[in-house]
């Protein structure tokens, strides 16, 4: 799991030790309530409840996403490899399918020698198409995902701190009874601001993800330098 991913873990689990650290307070606190005020105790523990349940509702996709999400890193380090390792090194031997370039032409005449000249043109065509149709588009697509999962790292990093600060002030607003349904209420309306931002989250990476997708298929079906979906014959 990448750092970043660590990060958010990390932030969950300080907010799941403060989540913690509220029902122990409210729990104290209820252990005081008199036989006349039962109502708000249960009102209290109605809250409470849905708080938990909320909670589990955001908290079980986020780590599930999380722990299959991929390292931003990785992605961008293989779609610099595509480029690197195969789109320019395939690159470089383009020039060396130019007509001038082979010595063949230079004495072969007859009609062989024609069609080889021929189909010459076609096989510098299908290895420059490996760097610009190929190499590329995957790399574009690559950097793209892999910007998406850094953008959605960084928001969640951002939701989740704010949820910790809203658990904070409910810590502070539950000295008394009387206070403890306003904490929860505003640990609930932070679980709400993070829920927002969560859908939001995964609804960018979910649309890059398909762009990327979109464009590795447009990339793959154009196959104008490679007729029938195969490489160029160069031979009669």
């Amino acid at each position: 799991m990448s750092g970043t991913a660590n990060d958010i873990r990390d932030l969950v689990n300080r907010f799941n030790g403060l989540v913690q650290d509220l029902q122990d307070a409210i729990n104290d606190v209820l252990d005081w309530v008199p036989w006349g005020l039962g109502w708000l105790a249960d009102k209290i523990r109605d809250l409470w409840n849905g708080l938990m349940d909320k909670i589990k509702e955001l908290f079980a996709p986020l780590v599930e996403i999380l722990s299959n999400l991929g390292e931003p890193s990785t992605v961008s380090s293989t779609a610099d490899a595509w480029s690197t390792s195969v789109g320019s090194p395939v690159s470089a031997r383009v020039a060396l399918a130019d007509l001038g370039s082979l010595a063949v032409d230079d004495n072969w005449k007859g009609s062989a020698a024609d069609q080889y000249k021929q189909k010459a043109p076609l096989q510098k065509t299908a290895l420059q198409n490996v760097k610009t149709q190929f190499t590329d588009g995957i790399s574009s697509a690559l950097k793209d995902v892999s910007s998406a999962i850094q953008v959605f790292f960084g928001l969640m990093i951002a939701a989740i701190g704010a949820w910790i600060a809203a658990i904070i002030t409910a810590l502070g607003a539950t000295a008394t009874i009387f206070g403890i349904p306003a904490g929860i209420l505003i640990a609930i309306a932070a679980a709400a601001g993070f829920g927002a931002a969560f859908w939001g989250a995964g609804e960018n990476l979910k649309s890059q993800c398909r762009s990327a997708k979109t464009l590795l298929e447009q990339k793959m079906s154009e196959n104008t330098a490679y007729p029938n979906g195969a490489w160029p014959v160069a031979t009669l």
